[in-house]
């Protein structure tokens, strides 16, 4: 089968979304089908040389047209290329210009849903036309896929389509179990606890929640130290200042960006991993931790409470507040929370055991090669539905 990959967010940029186009997209390939990732912003580029990246410009007879722009070059491109289906991935400009040249040229389209178009809300008059000529033209896909049912019945509730709740995969191998590493000595932790969190520095990771938790979990556990893994830019300034406020800076570290392919070196030294966040919809991060057989620690929000049984595989607290990219002030109560889960997993070696256990199993359930065959049958269902 001959894929299109539509996209307003891809590498350079690097985060949840991105790496599972990359993922699908390279699982894809290694199965025997072919595949072209189109990305609609400027800079796009390749993270793999098997990967195949098409920049697609704004620009037509040389004015920037924008999303129009957009439609006109990926039409040429798609034209060429005649793809079995086109997946486009979120529900905003992505969205339009894939289905709009999907429709054009009677090719099955699939719309997966991520996050950006469901969490986001519009801060102006011109954002909020655009949303919502954007997402009109994205419904009319021939299937629809979320990331976590929790989407899945957003869109259902909102606009009336039932989309496939499909999460993300994992690599199981590249992520496992008792890998062996010097990191923690390199680290010159080795006689830590270690609390890992892997989230980019954005306030919908809840970040912010951690750090404040960090100094009750010390009260009971002098040997307690947070890693933190994710880019320094956004609110990396002002949550180091809280650690400073907070007096626990030499109890934090900011590691900043690291290579994918030395991650599970971290998850490898943690004894707990924490996803304190207020809206997700299916965090890939989580599922690597899981990979790794390690106990997570989540809000019960989005697609962490769809992915985690409580005390089976992963340790769920109350949601912080309504899932939504618009967060509130962290309050006490919620503080208070996360740190008693933290020091009731660091403890309780029988539950972490338990909860580790049945990690590593989740994500055997959802490696990028099952993915991958329920993505595929999606697929098929969209040649179905566009040729009636």
């Amino acid at each position: 089968m001959k894929i299109a990959m539509v996209t307003d967010s891809f590498y350079p940029a690097v985060g949840g979304s991105e790496t599972a186009i990359k993922n699908l997209s390279l699982t894809f390939l290694e199965m025997g089908h072919q595949v072209k990732i189109y990305g609609l912003f400027e800079g796009v580029e390749s993270p793999d040389p098997k990967i195949d990246v098409v920049y697609i410009s704004p620009k037509a007879w040389r004015l920037n047209l924008k999303a129009f722009g957009r439609f006109i070059n990926l039409n040429k491109e798609i034209k060429k290329w005649q793809p079995d289906v086109i997946n486009a991935h979120f529900l905003l400009m992505s969205g339009w210009v894939g289905i709009k040249v999907a429709r054009k040229n009677k090719i099955p389209s699939v719309v997966s849903i991520r996050g950006k178009g469901i969490f986001y809300k519009s801060d102006s008059i011109k954002k909020a036309i655009l949303y919502h000529m954007y997402r009109r033209l994205s419904l009319k896909a021939d299937k629809m896929i979320a990331t976590s049912a929790e989407m899945a019945e957003i869109v259902k509730e909102r606009w009336g389509r039932m989309p496939v709740p499909l999460s993300n995969g994992v690599d199981i191998n590249h992520f496992r179990p008792n890998i062996q590493t010097d990191l923690k000595k390199r680290l010159k932790l080795e006689n830590k606890k270690i609390i890992l969190c892997v989230r980019r520095l954005v306030p919908k990771n809840g970040i912010e929640y951690i750090i404040r938790a960090t100094p009750l979990i010390l009260e009971k556990q002098k040997d307690a130290y947070l890693i933190l893994v994710a880019p320094l830019e956004r609110r990396y300034k002002t949550l180091k200042k809280i650690s400073e406020d907070l007096n626990i800076e030499d109890k934090v570290d900011f590691i900043g960006e690291i290579k994918h392919e030395i991650l599970p070196e971290y998850f490898a030294i943690a004894d707990i991993v924490v996803q304190p966040s207020i809206a997700e919809a299916r965090s890939l991060s989580c599922l690597e931790a899981m990979a790794c057989g390690k106990a997570i620690i989540a809000t019960a929000t989005g697609g962490l409470k769809e992915l985690i049984n409580h005390k089976k595989n992963g340790y769920l607290i109350p949601a912080f507040q309504e899932s939504t990219y618009y967060v509130k002030e962290p309050t006490e109560k919620n503080i208070n929370n996360l740190a008693k889960a933290v020091l009731k997993i660091l403890n309780n070696r029988d539950l972490r055991d338990k909860i580790e256990k049945g990690s590593r199993e989740t994500a055997l359930e959802n490696s990028w090669e099952k993915t991958c065959q329920r993505t595929l049958a999606i697929y098929e269902q969209a040649i179905k539905v566009s040729r009636k």
